[in-house]
């Protein structure tokens, strides 16, 4: 009789430590950093009503991934909709193929050495770039709830 109880006494904290070890290693993988550019769902990079055709995002760091993204592909076109074309003219003056591939290996470059975001105000973010943490010529706004770039000088 004794044996047995001892025996579901044991049966019982080996089940008691099997939970237990499937729910730490269940709930610490939940909290493992997120490496790597977030990934907002598909409407991220729609275009809103009103906004001179320009992409919107859902944050200042995925406009500005998106925005290396078009620059390390070499996309005018979606630098179009990114920027929107007041805010292209403002980083290639000039709208020549070779300018535009120099200026964004150039920006690439910086931005994989050091970025950050930093928030102006609840309604404007502006992308800091390179070790000596250039000012992107073009700030990000806040527009209806999204973010896009502004078009303007930041």
């Amino acid at each position: 009789m004794i044996s047995s109880k001892f025996r579901d006494q044991r049966m019982g904290l080996m089940l008691a430590a099997l939970v237990l070890s499937v729910s730490l290693s269940v709930s610490a993988v939940a909290r493992l950093p997120v490496l790597g550019p977030t990934n907002w769902p598909k409407d991220s990079y729609k275009k809103a009503p009103g906004a001179r055709g320009q992409r919107i995002f859902h944050s200042p760091e995925g406009a500005a991934a998106a925005l290396i993204g078009a620059m390390r592909i070499h996309d005018g076109q979606k630098l179009s909709d990114i920027l929107g074309a007041e805010g292209k003219k403002i980083v290639f003056p000039v709208n020549s193929a070779a300018e535009l591939r120099t200026v964004c290996d150039r920006v690439v470059r910086a931005y994989h050495e050091r970025n950050r975001i930093m928030k102006v105000g609840s309604s404007e973010a502006v992308l800091k770039i390179g070790t000596d943490e250039r000012t992107f010529p073009v700030s990000i706004e806040r527009f209806h709830g999204y973010w896009r770039f502004s078009g303007r000088r930041a």
